[in-house]
């Protein structure tokens, strides 16, 4: 799942979930 061009905060907020 690479998107490129979001804000750096989603960015965030989805590799915390890609953590879990």
């Amino acid at each position: 799942m690479e998107m490129r061009g979001i804000d750096p905060r989603t960015s965030r907020m989805l590799s915390e979930r890609s953590t879990i």
